[in-house]
C-alpha cells in the first residue's frame, strides 16, 4: 500500500486532482493520463534472455561460436521465442479490448497504442508483467551550430578525414568495401549524390528496392529526412563526393529511429538486428549492418538489452556523447550504457576537447563507466544534407563526432576483414591506438583515459597498423 500512496502523491503535483493505480504503472505515464485519457505506452515483460546462456544444438555457447551470422540467428530465435511465450496471456488482453498494439522481441516489450488508465492498471496487475510505462520522448542531438556551405569540388579528404589519417588507410588501398554501415536517426536523402551509388537499396539499374535497406516505424516506403541531421551523420561515415565520407565505398542502411518515442528507438535496434522487408515483416539477420551509430537521446527510456543484444551479434553501437559539456556527468542516454560507445567532439583541427562535448563519468549501479569512450572531430564538419540532391552544409555537435567512428570501425573492418565483427578485439586496438590526451576535468586526475575524450582522439591508420601487427 505504500508504494500506491507515493505514486499518488507525486502525481497530485501535476493535476489538481489524485490519481492513484497500481504501484507497477510508472509515475511518468500516470502524469501522462493525469493531463490526457489515452496514451501510448509501453508494457516491460519480466522474463528476459540471459544472451551469455544462448546455446546451439551441439550446446555450444554464443562465444564459441566463430560464425557471427550464425551467433545472430541463435540471438533472434531465442529474443523471439521468449517474447513469444512470455506474452501471450497479455496480448489475449490487449485483443479483447481492440486496442493497437505491436509485440517488439528484441527486449521483451509491447507497444500499446492509446490505452487507457484502466488498461494499464489491468495489464499491471498481472504477474508476468515488469512495468507499464510511458512511451518516453526522444531527442535528436541537436547540432549547436548549423552552416550552408557552398559545394567544394575536390575529391580530396576534407580536413577532418585527414585529423584521424583516413587519407593514409585509403592510400594503403582500403576505401570500405565488403561493410555495410548504418545510422539510426532521423532519416536519410537516398537519392543525395554523396549517398545515392553506395545505398544498398539501389539497383544496378539505377532503380530501388528499400526492403531490408530502409525501415521508418512511422511507415515511410522510402527513405527520407526531413531534417537533415541523418543524412549529415551517414554521409560522414560512408559519403562518396567531395571529400566527407571516410568509407565511401561501404554500403549503407538506415532506420528512422527519431520517429515516436522510445518504441521508435526500439524498433530500429531490432530491425539493425534483423532488417525486414517494409511491412516489417519476415526479418533475416543475415543482413544486419556491421555498425550503426546513434544521435539522439531520451531520458530512461528502457533499451539497454536490445544494445546489448545487437553489440552480441556483432553490430557495434556507437553513440554522440551528448551536447551539454562542459558539465560533469552529462552523457546522454543510450549512450551511458556499458555496450554503447560514448564519441566525445573535438574543436576544430584541434585535439582539445569542444566546450559543448558531454563528460563523464556515468554512473551504473554500484559501478563507474569510463565515458566517453574516444573522441572525434565534431566542429564545423563539412557533410551533406536533405535538402537537395547537391546540397551540403558544416554543422558541429557530437551528432558529428559519432559517425566518424562509424566510418573508421568501418574502414578498419574492410582493411583487416578478419577482425570484423570482433567489436571487443576492435575497440582494444582502438584505444591502444588513440593519441591519449590527458584531462583534469571531472576527476580525471591528468590521466589517459579520462571523463573528457575517454581514450583520446580516434586514429584509423595506427589502429589499422596495429591490427595487422597483431595478426588480424
Amino acid at each position: 500500500m505504500k508504494s500506491i500512496i507515493t505514486t499518488c502523491l507525486v502525481v497530485a503535483l501535476f493535476a489538481s486532482f489524485v490519481l492513484c493505480t497500481h504501484p507497477k504503472v510508472d509515475v511518468k505515464l500516470l502524469k501522462d493520463f493525469s493531463f490526457q485519457p489515452k496514451n501510448d505506452l509501453i508494457i516491460l515483460m519480466k522474463e528476459t534472455t540471459d544472451l551469455n546462456k544462448i546455446q546451439d544444438t551441439d550446446g555450444k555457447f554464443l562465444n564459441e561460436i566463430p560464425d557471427m551470422d550464425r551467433r545472430a540467428r541463435l540471438i533472434v530465435t531465442k529474443l523471439m521465442r521468449t517474447a513469444y511465450f512470455s506474452q501471450q496471456h497479455v496480448i489475449e488482453i490487449l485483443k479483447r479490448r481492440n486496442v493497437q498494439y505491436e509485440s517488439l522481441w528484441i527486449n521483451n516489450v509491447i507497444s500499446v497504442k492509446q490505452a487507457t488508465i484502466e488498461l494499464a492498471e489491468e495489464i499491471a496487475k498481472r504477474a508476468e508483467v515488469e512495468k507499464v510505462a510511458s512511451n518516453n520522448e526522444v531527442i535528436v542531438d541537436v547540432p549547436v551550430d548549423i552552416q550552408e556551405a557552398s559545394n567544394i569540388v575536390t575529391d580530396e579528404p576534407q580536413w577532418n578525414l585527414k585529423w584521424i589519417n583516413v587519407d593514409k588507410v585509403w592510400a594503403a588501398g582500403h576505401t570500405g568495401k565488403g561493410v555495410v554501415l548504418s545510422v539510426s536517426d532521423t532519416g536519410v536523402r537516398h537519392t543525395h549524390e554523396a549517398l545515392r551509388e553506395n545505398y544498398r537499396g539501389r539497383n544496378s539499374d539505377g532503380t530501388y528496392d528499400h526492403n531490408y535497406n530502409w525501415f521508418d516505424p512511422s511507415g515511410s516506403r522510402e527513405p527520407i529526412d526531413r531534417d537533415g541531421h541523418g543524412t549529415h551523420t551517414m554521409a560522414t561515415a560512408a559519403g562518396r563526393t567531395q571529400g566527407i565520407g571516410i568509407a565511401p565505398d561501404a554500403k549503407w542502411v538506415a532506420c528512422r529511429g527519431l520517429a515516436s518515442g522510445t518504441t521508435s528507438i526500439l524498433k530500429c535496434i531490432q530491425w539493425l538486428l534483423a532488417p525486414t522487408d517494409l511491412a516489417g515483416k519476415n526479418p533475416n539477420p543475415d543482413l544486419r549492418p556491421h555498425v550503426s551509430s546513434h544521435s539522439y537521446w531520451c531520458s530512461n527510456c528502457r533499451v539497454e538489452d536490445a544494445v546489448d543484444a545487437l553489440v552480441k551479434a556483432g553490430v557495434m553501437f556507437i553513440k554522440s556523447a551528448g551536447n551539454n559539456g562542459p558539465r560533469c556527468s552529462s552523457i546522454t542516454e543510450p549512450g551511458t550504457y556499458e555496450n554503447a560507445i560514448a564519441v566525445a567532439a573535438l574543436d576544430k583541427q584541434s585535439d582539445k576537447a569542444a566546450y559543448f562535448s558531454s563528460r563523464g563519468p556515468v554512473k551504473s549501479g554500484s559501478k563507474v563507466l569510463l565515458k566517453p569512450n574516444v573522441a572525434a572531430p565534431g566542429t564545423n564538419v563539412y557533410s551533406a544534407v536533405g535538402s537537395g540532391d547537391n546540397k551540403y552544409s558544416t554543422m558541429s555537435g557530437t551528432s558529428m563526432a559519432a559517425p566518424h567512428l562509424n566510418g573508421v570501425v568501418g574502414l578498419l573492418w574492410s582493411a583487416v576483414p578478419r577482425l570484423a565483427r570482433k567489436i571487443p578485439e576492435t575497440l582494444e586496438i582502438i584505444y591502444k591506438t588513440a593519441k591519449h590526451q590527458t584531462s583534469t576535468e571531472c576527476d580525471s586526475k591528468g590521466q589517459s583515459p579520462n571523463y573528457t575524450f575517454g581514450y583520446g582522439t580516434i586514429d584509423v591508420y595506427a589502429a589499422y597498423n596495429l591490427a595487422k601487427q597483431m595478426g588480424y
